[in-house]
């Protein structure tokens, strides 16, 4: 699964945008937490793609240990 990762994505996948916007966001981000959690952190099922290198922060913590 390749996570387009924008400061939009990063808030939403974070929990940290307005409620009534970015929920699907949000539910993939508890998604692919738990998925990460339960594989004990060895998946490489999730790939961060940037499209700026300036957003590399914008990775959510789960994934960044991972190539992008």
């Amino acid at each position: 699964m390749l996570l387009c990762c924008t400061p939009t994505y990063y808030r939403r996948f974070s929990g940290h945008e307005d409620p009534t916007k970015g929920k699907g966001v949000d539910w993939e981000g508890a998604i692919v937490t738990q998925a990460i959690y339960d594989a004990h952190s060895r998946t490489a099922r999730y790939i961060p793609v940037l499209f700026d290198p300036a957003d590399e922060p914008c990775i959510p913590e789960p994934v960044r240990g991972r190539t992008f």
